[in-house]
């Protein structure tokens, strides 16, 4: 075998390929392959670890957000005599209602969610025909917001106002509006129960922004 010859001068003929030099040939192959093996599980593994790094980032922001996330409800009212014949139903799934934070409705009441201040609003809009042959002069309006805690143990009214619909006129008939709103800062307690007192539900103007309930954490 002379030096210019090279590898291919140690690779035996076609047909007398001994069993070492196969050996040899297939680990060579069986180790290029293992390498590029190697080398695609590291890629995806990096690949895997850092989509769960970033799920885990977004988690946390979430849990972040979620945690300072002030408690807040919003209700749309309405008379709806098929379900309460005595009092407004509100609803949170109308309009621009919303709740969150803990805040929840429940047999259309308010429910606290835990000890803080909280401010409490509430509107009602009245649209009345008023007569005075019908004797509806002076018909007053009157809306309550009430609350039950378990410190007292008893409900008690929370705010309240009264408003005069009708008012004698050269007219005599005519239909009139007129609204009522509450609205204060209140210590509240986790478990309190909010709901509204109104004294003439039927005559409650259900439309959009008109008649309102809510309650939101300071």
């Amino acid at each position: 075998m002379e030096r210019g010859d090279g590898l291919l001068g140690m690779v035996p003929p076609p047909g007398k390929l001994s069993g070492g030099w196969a050996g040899k040939l297939c680990g060579v192959v069986m180790l290029v392959a293992l390498c590029g093996t190697s080398a695609m599980l590291f890629h995806c593994h990096g690949l895997t670890q850092s989509h769960g790094n970033e799920t885990n980032e977004h988690q946390q922001n979430l849990k972040q957000i979620s945690t300072n996330m002030k408690a807040a409800i919003h209700l749309h009212g309405e008379f709806n005599p098929k379900v309460y014949n005595k009092s407004v139903q509100w609803r949170d799934g109308d309009g621009h209602s919303f709740f969150q934070g803990g805040l929840k409705l429940a047999n259309n009441e308010i429910i606290i969610p835990q000890n803080g201040l909280y401010f409490v609003y509430s509107q009602v809009s009245f649209r009345v025909l008023c007569s005075s042959a019908a004797g509806h002069t002076n018909q007053p309006l009157s809306h309550t917001i009430m609350r039950w805690s378990d410190s007292y143990s008893d409900e008690k009214p929370l705010l309240s106002a009264v408003s005069t619909m009708c008012q004698s006129d050269a007219n005599g008939l005519g239909r009139r509006y007129n609204a009522v709103y509450l609205g204060a800062i209140f210590s509240l307690e986790s478990e309190d129960r909010l709901w509204t007192d109104t004294n003439q539900p039927k005559n409650v103007d259900g439309g959009d922004g008109k008649t309102f309930f809510g309650v939101f954490a300071l």
